[in-house]
C-alpha cells in the first residue's frame, strides 16, 4: 500500500487535551485514516493525568496508559518539581532510556524520570508535576503540557506577594521545610524508640517472673499510669499510654529476647567445650518435655544456661531424643566432639546399652562419656531399711494422712495446737519422690506427739496408741535423725556450679560418718543423735530397756553402708582421687601426676611455687581459680585439663529446679503456653542487650 497520503496530510497523530472534571486532564490520542477517498481520525489511546491527594497532603499526578496498540511507543518526560515548571517554559528533553516489557502480566511499573516503553495494556504511576508526550518514530514529535500554565496562574493569582522572588528563594523555602519535616520525624521516632525498649524492658520482668503475659496490660500498665498521674502530670501519662504492652506484643518481645540469648549462648558453644545433663518429664497437659542444660568455660568462670526446652512429640524413647538432640545441633551448627560428658538420672531410656540416648551420642562421637547422677544414686541407697523400721514409716504416714486428709479434723487439730502453745500448727505432707519430705516430716510428727495424743483421745483410730508406745517413739525419733542428717547430705549437693569434686567429698564423708555412727549404736552411744537423746531425757528411760532396738538400728546403718558402697564404688573414687587430685589440691602435690606429660609437669612446678598463685587459690572457688586469666594465660596446658575435669555436672539439679519452675508457670489455667522462651529468660544467666533489639526495629511504633 502506497504511503504518500501520509506525507499529504503531513502529520497523522493528532493529540487533543480536554478537561474532564476539575482535577482531571483527559489526552486523546488520534491517528488519521484513510477512508473512501476521506480522511478520518479515530482514537488509539487514551491518556489521563490525574491530580490527587496523598495522607500527607502533598499534590501527586498519576499518568494512567491504556489501549494502545502493540506497534505505538510512548516517550514521557518529566518535571522533577514544580520549581522547574515555573522556570522552564518548556519540558527539557533527557537522556531516552529504552524498556521493553516481555512479562504480558505486567500492569504496574514504577516511573523515575524517562522511560521509552511499549505501553500496551501498562498502567502506570508518576508522582511529579507536569509531564509530556512525544512520538518519536523519527518522523513525528508533538508535546502536551497543560499543567505548566495552571502552575504559573496559581503562582501570579494566590501569591502575588512572591511571584517576582527568584528560583533561588523557592529552593531555600523548599529545604527549609524538608528540614523541619527530618527533625519532627526524628523526634518522633525517638519517642517511640523510648516506649519501645520499655516495651522489651517490661516484657522481661515478666518473663523472669514467670508471671501470664496478660499481667502487663492489665495490672502493671494501669498501676504506672495511676502512679505517674499522681506523681507527675497528664503528659508524662499520655507516654505511658503509648508503651505497646498488649497479650500478642508482650510474646513477640519475650520471643525476641529469648532469641537473642539463645543466639549468644550458641556462638559461645561453638568454640568451647561443654558438658550436658537432661531430663524428661510430663506437664499438666500430658505433654513430654525434654530440659538440656550445659555448662561451659567463658572468660574467667564457668557459666550454666538452658540448652533446650522442648516438647517430645510422638514418643519418649531414646531414639525420639536423640533425633531431637540431634536435630538442633544440626540446625545451630554444634558439633558432637564438644560435648565431654552427659549426666541422667540413670533411666532405662537416658543409658540403656543399645537404644538409650547415652549409647547413641557415644555412637557419634569417641570423646563423650556419661555419668549417673549423684542424688538419685543417694536415693536409691537409702531407700532399703529393716521391717520395723520400715513398718514405724508407714503407720506415721498414715497418722498424718488421717489428720490432712479431712478438712474438718485440720481444723480442729489447727486450733489445738494453738491452745497448747505449740511451736506448730499443723502437720507435713509425705512425698515419696520428694526426698526431704521423710526427714521433715518425721520431724514435725514427733514435735507434735503430745498434740496429737491428746486429739486421738476417745477417737476410734486404731493407730492412736502408737503415740504412748515407747518403743515405737524410739524407733520414730531415730529415724527423724537418720533422715535429717541424709537430707543435710543431699542439700549440700544440691545448687549451682557444683563439681564432681565436691560431691565425691560429700559422699566419701558420709560413708566414714555411717561406720563411725553403727560403732556409736553398737556401744549404745547416741549422741550423734539428738532427737532420739532427748526423747530418752524426756521419758527418763533406761537404755538397756531398748537392747533389741539397738540391733536393729545398727543394722540399718551397715544396710545404707553397704548400698553406698554399692552406687558409689571406693574403687571409682580412689581412681579418679588418683588421677585429678593435682586439679583439687594443686599445692600439695609432690609427686608427678600420671595424667601430666613431662612438659605439663615443669609448668605445673611452675605454678605451685608461685605464691601469688597460692595466695589466689585460698580466695577463690575451684572453678574461678582455674578459670582465671593468670593461669588461662600462662598455664593453658593445665587450664585446659583441669577444665575438662571441672565441666562435667555431678548431679540433675538444675533439671529438677527447670521441671519446677515449669510446673509453676504451666498450670492448668495456661495449659496452652510455648514455655521456651520464658523458661530460657528466667533459667539464662545471659542478659539481653535491650539497645540491640530496639534498633533492629523496622518500626519503632505502637502496634509493632
Amino acid at each position: 500500500m502506497n504511503n504518500s497520503w501520509k506525507k499529504a496530510i503531513g502529520n497523522p497523530w493528532k493529540i487533543s487535551v480536554r478537561p474532564t472534571s476539575c482535577r482531571h486532564r483527559s489526552v486523546v490520542v488520534k491517528r488519521a485514516v484513510r477512508r473512501r477517498r476521506r480522511y478520518t481520525t479515530r482514537p488509539c489511546a487514551r491518556l489521563i493525568l490525574r491530580r490527587k491527594r496523598s495522607v500527607r497532603r502533598r499534590r501527586k499526578y498519576y499518568l494512567s496508559c491504556s489501549s494502545f496498540s502493540p506497534s505505538v511507543f510512548t516517550h514521557v518526560f518529566f518535571y522533577h518539581d514544580a520549581l522547574h515548571a515555573l522556570s522552564e517554559p518548556r519540558p527539557l528533553p533527557c537522556t531516552v532510556r529504552y524498556l521493553r516489557t516481555t512479562c504480558p502480566t505486567r500492569r504496574h511499573i514504577s516511573l523515575t524520570r524517562d522511560i521509552f516503553y511499549p505501553v500496551r495494556s501498562i498502567r502506570f504511576r508518576v508522582p511529579f508535576a507536569a509531564a509530556t508526550i512525544y512520538r518519536v518514530t523519527g518522523r513525528f514529535e508533538y508535546a502536551f503540557s497543560s499543567v505548566v500554565p495552571t502552575l504559573r496562574r496559581h503562582l501570579e493569582t494566590n501569591h502575588t506577594n512572591v511571584k517576582d522572588k527568584p528560583v533561588d528563594y523557592f529552593i531555600r523555602l523548599r529545604d527549609q521545610l524538608l528540614k523541619n519535616k527530618n527533625f519532627i520525624a526524628e523526634v518522633t521516632k525517638t519517642e517511640n524508640e523510648k516506649a519501645t525498649e520499655a516495651s522489651y524492658m517490661v516484657s522481661y520482668r515478666i518473663a523472669q517472673a514467670g508471671k501470664a503475659h496478660t499481667i502487663a496490660e492489665s495490672l502493671i500498665k494501669p498501676c504506672v499510669t495511676d502512679i505517674v498521674s499522681c506523681m507527675l502530670d497528664e503528659k508524662a501519662v499520655k507516654k505511658i499510654n503509648t508503651i505497646p504492652l498488649s497479650n500478642d506484643t508482650v510474646r513477640r518481645r519475650i520471643n525476641d529476647i529469648s532469641t537473642h540469648i539463645k543466639s549468644e549462648l550458641i556462638s559461645r558453644l561453638k568454640c568451647n567445650n561443654f558438658a550436658l545433663q537432661m531430663d524428661e518429664s510430663t506437664d499438666v497437659s500430658g505433654l513430654a518435655v525434654l530440659l538440656v542444660f550445659v555448662r561451659y568455660k567463658y572468660q574467667t568462670s564457668l557459666e550454666e544456661d538452658l540448652l533446650l526446652c522442648q516438647p517430645l512429640s510422638t514418643y519418649t524413647t531414646g531414639y525420639e531424643i536423640f533425633n531431637m538432640l540431634n536435630n538442633f545441633f544440626e540446625i545451630e551448627g554444634l558439633t558432637w566432639d564438644n560435648c565431654i560428658d552427659i549426666c541422667t538420672d540413670g533411666a532405662k531410656v537416658m543409658v540403656g546399652k543399645t537404644a538409650g540416648v547415652v549409647s547413641r551420642i557415644k555412637e557419634v562421637t569417641n570423646n563423650c562419656s556419661n555419668s549417673h547422677c549423684i542424688l538419685h544414686r543417694q536415693a536409691l541407697a537409702i531407700k532399703m531399711m529393716p521391717i520395723p523400721l520400715k513398718n514405724v514409716l508407714d503407720e506415721a504416714v498414715k497418722i498424718i494422712n488421717f489428720v490432712k486428709s479431712r478438712p474438718l479434723s485440720t481444723r480442729l487439730f489447727t486450733i489445738l495446737c494453738e491452745d497448747m502453745g505449740s511451736m506448730h500448727k499443723s502437720l507435713l505432707y509425705h512425698t515419696e519422690v520428694r526426698w526431704l519430705s521423710r526427714g521433715k516430716t518425721l520431724v514435725r510428727l514427733l514435735e507434735l506427739r503430745n498434740e496429737l495424743y491428746v486429739f486421738f483421745t476417745d477417737h476410734p483410730f486404731n493407730l492412736q496408741l502408737r503415740l504412748s508406745d515407747k518403743i515405737w517413739l524410739f524407733r520414730l525419733s531415730y529415724l527423724a535423725d537418720i533422715f535429717t542428717k541424709l537430707n543435710e547430705v543431699n542439700l549440700s549437693i544440691q545448687g549451682k556450679m557444683t563439681t564432681v569434686f565436691t560431691a565425691n567429698d560429700k559422699i566419701r564423708a558420709l560413708k566414714k560418718k555411717i561406720k563411725f555412727w553403727a560403732v556409736c549404736f553398737s556401744q549404745h552411744k547416741i549422741d550423734s543423735f539428738p532427737l532420739l537423746k532427748e526423747y530418752l531425757e524426756s521419758i527418763d528411760g533406761n537404755i538397756e530397756d531398748f537392747d533389741e532396738i539397738y540391733g536393729e538400728i545398727e543394722q540399718h546403718l551397715n544396710e545404707i553402708l553397704s548400698s553406698l558402697e554399692k552406687y558409689f564404688p571406693e574403687s571409682k573414687d580412689i581412681e579418679f582421687i588418683q588421677r585429678y587430685n593435682w586439679v583439687k589440691n594443686p599445692f600439695l602435690i609432690n609427686d608427678k601426676p600420671e595424667d601430666l606429660s613431662i612438659t605439663e609437669y615443669e609448668e605445673f612446678i611452675e605454678m605451685t611455687t608461685d605464691s601469688s598463685l597460692k595466695t589466689l587459690f585460698d580466695k577463690i572457688s575451684l572453678t574461678d581459680f582455674w578459670c582465671s586469666s593468670s593461669i588461662t594465660n600462662e598455664y593453658q596446658s593445665l587450664a585446659k585439663k583441669s577444665i575438662l575435669a571441672l565441666l562435667p555436672f555431678a548431679t540433675t539439679y538444675l533439671c529438677e529446679t527447670g521441671f519446677s519452675l515449669y510446673a509453676s508457670m504451666k498450670t492448668k489455667y495456661r495449659n496452652k503456653l510455648d514455655a521456651e522462651a520464658d523458661m530460657r529468660i528466667q533459667l539464662s544467666p545471659i542478659k539481653p542487650n535491650i539497645k540491640i533489639l530496639v534498633n533492629k526495629k523496622s518500626q519503632h511504633h505502637g502496634s509493632h
